[in-house]
């Protein structure tokens, strides 16, 4: 009997075991990266066979193979084919089964290149650190906090990329400090430090660091009563510190250094109401400060300085509800004020304002849950956005606006525990979350 020619295609899945036509791959011990991805080859065995006498049979077949897949990492990976096959000829006076082993032509070499896959990673965790607060500045990332191992006084670390160090002394505010920020000049290069001051009642004090170690910028306790939501922006050596101070029924101050003494810059006691969630810029040389008004039910307010007096920059209250945790940052002059926003269930929210209008950027509370402390930066024009994800189990989540729509950066409730604080600065290009949970402080970085 003539045997037809026959053509067989296979496909080999590391999933599907049950062929017996299926070649056995071996993965390399050597693989670094876990854990691999799934695996699924295509095999395309050609099969032909020849008139031959009863009980002689002659079977050749040519094994031929093709592989598609993706790795982590670079591998190489050496294999051979091999399989066996039962043939029932359709007539019936030969032997019933004609059995031919596979024999391979060749061995296979494959080279994968990899396609890593970001994720969120832990740099730094310290068990006595509490509100971290992030600041690139000059091709480093420093990193504010209070240590509770030293009566919660102020300390500075930086960051390089490589190695993490402390900037001067640690502990190196008079006493215990609370709500610590830093700030940069980007002009002549000097890093300091605001927080209130436990050691004077909560007031207002600046810090500088003089290249060696920290020193007072004027005098220590500066407000006239304790200073709640403190917040500062530097610009060729000029400070501005803005903040709700509770001897004045927490009403909104904002403060300079004139090389003697901190004076107030235009009239005191600014807002209507208690200022909360203040939040300090400079753009151009003008002081900005974004807040919510608890005079205005609430809601986000935005003022700039004209030379002479604070002004509103489009509607005053310009929030459609209450705003808490307001945060304000500037790109190509346009200014953006992030914030929980209280009529969406207070979730995430962040405006723009367009020289006439406030608008809505992509769409208004698209967190899958109520944010804390919502943290807004921009990197190359995108707006990136770290909080405490109620949707994730209280986490820290960090979303970016891709001109559509706002989409996670990594997965959402990336950390081990529960945060309650959030801090978020680029480096390089890469993203660093800074944040407090119940057991530690952490640095984090997405890459």
């Amino acid at each position: 009997m003539a045997l037809m020619l026959a053509a067989v295609i296979l496909l080999y899945s590391a999933c599907v075991k049950q062929n017996p036509a299926s070649a056995p791959v071996a993965v390399p011990t050597t693989a670094q990266s876990t854990p691999l991805a799934s695996l699924t080859r295509t095999f395309t065995i050609t099969a032909t066979a020849t008139n031959q006498p009863q009980n002689s049979p002659t079977n050749t077949r040519t094994a031929l193979e093709t592989a598609t897949f993706t790795l982590t990492s670079t591998e190489i990976e050496t294999f051979t084919a091999s399989s066996t096959s039962t043939i029932t000829p359709s007539d019936t006076v030969e032997s019933p089964t004609v059995t031919s082993t596979d024999t391979p032509i060749a061995t296979a070499t494959f080279t994968c290149t990899d396609t890593p896959v970001p994720s969120w990673g832990s740099i730094w965790q310290l068990g006595t650190a509490y509100l971290p607060y992030l600041k690139t500045y000059n091709g480093a990332l420093y990193c504010a906090f209070r240590l509770s191992s030293l009566s919660y006084k102020a300390t500075v670390m930086k960051y390089d990329g490589l190695n993490l160090s402390y900037v001067g002394s640690l502990g190196f505010s008079a006493g215990a400090c609370d709500l610590i920020s830093l700030q940069a000049d980007n002009v002549n290069g000097t890093l300091y430090a605001v927080y209130q001051d436990t050691f004077n009642s909560g007031r207002a004090t600046v810090m500088k660091f003089n290249g060696s170690d920290w020193e007072t910028v004027g005098a220590a306790g500066f407000s006239v009563g304790q200073a709640n939501e403190i917040s500062m922006a530097v610009d060729n050596g000029t400070l501005y510190v803005s903040y709700g101070d509770a001897g004045q029924s927490n009403k909104l101050n904002v403060m300079t250094y004139d090389g003697a003494n901190w004076v107030n810059v235009g009239a005191a006691n600014l807002s209507a109401g208690m200022a909360m969630s203040t939040s300090t810029q400079i753009y151009g040389g003008t002081p900005y400060v974004a807040y919510s008004d608890w005079g205005n039910g609430q809601k986000a307010v935005l003022l700039k300085f004209d030379g002479l007096n604070w002004v509103s920059v489009g509607t005053q209250g310009f929030s459609t509800g209450a705003a808490t945790y307001t945060k304000l940052i500037f790109d190509n002059g346009a200014p953006y004020v992030s914030f929980s926003d209280g009529v969406n269930g207070y979730r995430a929210t962040l405006m723009s304002f367009d020289g006439s209008n406030w608008n809505v950027v992509g769409t208004a509370g698209f967190s899958a849950g109520q944010v804390d402390f919502p943290f807004i930066v921009m990197e190359n024009h995108v707006p990136y956005m770290s909080y405490v994800d109620y949707g994730s189990s209280n986490k820290m989540t960090v979303m970016k606006y891709d001109g559509m729509s706002w989409v996670n950066v990594g997965n959402p409730g990336f950390s081990q525990f529960a945060a309650y604080t959030s801090s978020l600065q680029f480096l390089n290009g890469v993203p660093f979350v800074a944040f407090r949970s119940a057991v530690n402080s952490q640095i984090m970085r997405y890459q």
